[in-house]
């Protein structure tokens, strides 16, 4: 019997495309500043910003992908790599 294991980022990008949907599901603007949810969109279009983009791409992808999917992905290159961020990038480029 053959047992196949999967690998880190197979299993990291399964966790961020669950993230995203989840997030997807249960954000909504409702035009208020919360400040529980400022600190962490702030602190995830920081991270974008010091990985490349600049920051309305950066603001754009934390408003698809949800703050916390950034904040709690450890490295932004898996991030980068997967099926949810993809999709976000090209809803970004198409409203900009």
């Amino acid at each position: 019997m053959r047992t196949t294991v999967p690998t880190a980022a197979g299993v990291a990008s399964a966790l961020l495309l669950t993230f995203a949907l989840v997030l997807a599901g249960c954000s909504g603007d409702d035009g208020g500043g919360d400040p529980e949810a400022d600190g962490p969109r702030k602190q995830a279009v920081e991270r974008l910003v010091d990985f490349g983009l600049d920051e309305e791409q950066a603001s754009c992808l934390v408003d698809e992908l949800g703050a916390e999917t950034v904040v709690a992905t450890g490295e932004l290159t898996v991030l980068t790599e997967g099926d949810a961020y993809q999709q976000a990038a090209e809803a970004c480029l198409d409203a900009g």
